[in-house]
């Protein structure tokens, strides 16, 4: 298969949910610490700002589109870069956090840490924070990209860090949003939601908004992490909150996007449109656009909810942005802009197979982070001239690279750091930009947007980090505070003070030596439940696991210590083998679900004579197919137990009976009666050859025939083993020989 496309696969659920996005919000307390891109043209963190709503203020281009250029690494894929003064911020999954020069895409520095970062990096004040799968967020100076501070969170963090003032926050996939010392990193205070978190908080008034997967959204104190309000949302969140304008909005896994007052938590309006979730929104004051994963750009009234008009992104869109005025956003190959009260298309630009980008904007430049390893540039006429930082613009050198010192588990750590040379690569690039994309639509749906993140991690999924839906509320006790609408919670009640010490954990009061055993029989089990395909179970107890070692890390002494920080490893990478079977998993049934749709218009078009649209879709089909196999080979994963949605642009029933199908007449489905053959599912078993001597009749209708068996009848299809994908790959490379 080709493997730009595998390795596309896992990374944008990832990207997507991660980070913060925004414009400035009204509210009770003014918004002073914010790194905020309304006063200048940089894009400091992911989606713009503090409060996720992914606007900014530059100008777009829009004349002589073209890339000024482009920063590849082999086997890397990029998170959205963040702009500030004349200098772009990014992260890949090879480990590193690359400081490139906006002027000639020439690598300023590079900075190492233990396992692959899916976050943006967000500036502030001469600082670059970023979290990294290691565990760790890191601060490092913009200047040389030395370490400034690490502090170990215990778990894989995917998230972007959003930094306000003084404090960095950040939300975990151990269900706990922090808020660091931005100086020190020293965790100020920390609240349980009791569910993974995969979004970075939106920040404003004082006010830390974060929704976890397991439905719940919370409105916490900035200062101390204390709960205002809570409320609980039928399905759960992937994707990070947004506030604009008092109202708080959010993508939840049911595909429905969904508006909460940000006061008390009520909710103002709710609207189904397929998403498939995580979604990234961008939102002004009179434009909410909501990225579908249908290929269709949703543009909502942000009060009401009622939808304005739809905009036909030709393929899977993603990552809007607007800025002055103009929307920008990706799609499979390229990059699209409108003009957002209109939905008139101003320019669409190829970037190549499996860019799959997602958008920054700054400066006058789109820059555009593809899933295929290379980071593009995008210029206009109306773009800055900039200043250069070498006058050679088109060859790149090699830069120094920081490898940081790894810290235990818990704790925060000064730089030592050793210098290593690593060649990274820039190249100037003259693109294409046409005046509308001639791409088929794409059917890919979410599954490219995880799986670039391999490299560094071995065997590891870059999606992976992202644990679907592994914890859910473990405190039953709880259940009263959580309701199906908002309460309002008591701001000076100090049991709602959101500080680790106060998280009731059931390891909390062993000693070392139960903790130690706590700690194993979790990791054995975890380990038996991954052998049996028991996937979630294994997440959790192995989650279970990480943390009680961490626990017991903190309290043996300096002897055991080397011991159990062996064991917190390896369970850590059972856990990341987990999370990576798991999203693999994830990407096979979306893979499933678009080949499965590719089959049943492929049979459509073939049994109404549409030769070559059949081909085309058969050809999808298998691709898909092939796809997906490899995945499953790719983790050793044989048995399966997936439901997919066939979706299809032709009615269902068009080869439910044989009447139906062109070139077979009254005598020939007397035949088929006769031979006990009632409908064309029935038929599945035969060959061409067999099937045309059965009936008598020529090559031609037989294979009409046969073609029409291989339909699903209802709208659901279940795989539980590779063997049932073989066969219908085996089908669709027979139905595509056949056209």
């Amino acid at each position: 298969m080709r493997s730009a496309e595998l390795a596309a696969l896992s990374r944008r659920r990832l990207l997507a949910q991660f980070g913060a996005v925004t414009t400035a919000t009204s509210g009770l307390i003014p918004m002073s610490g914010v790194a905020q891109s309304s006063a200048t043209t940089n894009w400091p963190m992911h989606r713009s700002n503090a409060t996720n709503t992914g606007t900014g203020s530059s100008v777009v281009p829009t004349e002589s589109v073209q890339e000024r250029w482009q920063f590849t690494v082999q086997a890397e894929s990029f998170s959205a870069p963040a702009v500030v003064d004349g200098t772009a911020y990014v992260g890949s999954t090879s480990n590193s956090v690359y400081a490139l020069d906006t002027a000639t895409g020439n690598p300023r520095w590079q900075f190492r840490t233990d396992n692959s970062i899916y976050s943006t990096p967000a500036v502030a004040d001469g600082t670059v924070y970023v979290s990294s799968t290691d565990s760790n967020v890191y601060a490092l100076s913009t200047d040389d990209g030395s370490e400034q501070w690490s502090t170990s969170l215990g778990l894989p963090i995917g998230a972007s860090p959003t930094p306000v003032g003084d404090s960095v926050y950040i939300g975990g996939r151990n269900g706990r949003v922090s808020g660091l010392n931005a100086t020190t990193g020293e965790v100020q205070w920390e609240f349980n939601t009791e569910g993974p978190i995969y979004g970075a908080p939106a920040v404003v008034d004082g006010n830390v908004y974060a929704a976890n997967e397991a439905g719940m959204v919370f409105a916490l104190d900035a200062e101390d992490g204390r709960r205002h309000w809570q409320t609980q949302v039928l399905n759960g969140f992937r994707s990070p909150p947004v506030v604009a304008d008092g109202t708080l909005y959010l993508t939840s896994e049911n595909d429905r996007v969904i508006a909460l007052t940000a006061q008390f938590g009520e909710q103002q309006w709710s609207k189904s449109i397929p998403i498939q979730s995580p979604a990234s929104l961008a939102v002004t004051d009179s434009v909410l656009a909501v990225p579908g994963g249908d290929g269709t750009l949703y543009i909502l009234d942000p009060d009401t909810g009622t939808e304005r008009y739809q905009f036909d992104a030709g393929a899977r869109c993603y990552s809007p942005v607007l800025s002055e005025d103009v929307l920008c956003v990706g799609i499979s190959d390229g990059v699209r802009t409108i003009q957002p009260t209109t939905s008139a298309q101003q320019w669409s630009y190829t970037l190549g197979p499996s860019a799959h980008p997602a958008l920054s904007v700054s400066n006058g430049v789109v820059y555009a982070a593809g899933e295929n390893g290379t980071l593009y540039a995008i210029v206009g006429d109306e773009t800055p001239t900039p200043e250069t930082d070498s006058a050679d613009t088109s060859t790149q050198t090699p830069t120094q690279t920081t490898t940081r010192t790894p810290a235990p588990p818990g704790s925060q750590s000064e730089s030592d750091s050793t210098p290593t040379e690593t060649p990274v690569s820039t190249s100037p690039v003259t693109g294409t930009a046409t005046p509308a994309m001639s791409t088929e639509p794409s059917q890919l749906s979410m599954v490219r947007e995880n799986r670039t993140l391999l490299a560094g991690i071995g065997s590891v999924v870059l999606g992976s980090v992202l644990l679907a839906s592994y914890l859910g509320l473990r405190n039953s006790s709880a259940s009263d505070t959580v309701g199906t609408t908002a309460e309002s919670r008591d701001m000076h009640n100090t049991s709602d003070v959101g500080t680790d010490r106060d998280v009731e954990d059931v390891t909390s009061d062993m000693e070392p030596d139960e903790l130690i055993e706590e700690a194993t029989q979790a990791f054995e089990q975890g380990q038996r439940a991954k052998d049996q395909g028991e996937y979630d179970r294994a997440a959790t107890r192995l989650e279970d696991a990480v943390e009680a070692f961490n626990q017991a890390l903190s309290a043996v002494d300096d002897d055991q210590a080397p011991e159990i920080r062996d064991e917190l490893e390896a369970a850590k990478a059972a856990l990341l083998s987990v999370d990576s079977s798991r999203q693999a998993l994830g990407d096979v049934q979306e893979l499933l679900g678009a080949a499965e749709s590719d089959m049943e218009n492929a049979i459509v078009a073939f049994v109404s004579d549409q030769q070559t649209v059949a081909r085309v879709r058969f050809r999808q089909a298998r691709d898909r197919y092939e796809q997906a196999l490899d995945l499953l080979e790719g983790e050793g994963i044989e048995q399966l137990e997936l439901s997919v949605e066939v979706s299809t642009d032709e009615a269902l029933d068009e080869v439910d009976t044989f009447d139906r199908i062109l070139g077979v007449d009254t005598e020939t489905i007397e035949a088929l009666h006769e031979a006990g053959y009632d409908m064309p599912t029935d038929l599945q078993g035969l060959p061409i050859d067999e099937l045309a001597r059965t009936v008598d009749v020529d090559g031609e209708t037989a294979a009409r025939l046969k073609v029409a068996s291989w339909h699903t009848p209802s709208n659901q299809r279940l795989f539980t083993s590779v063997d049932d994908v073989t066969s219908r790959l085996e089908a669709a490379t027979l139905g595509y020989r056949t056209c």
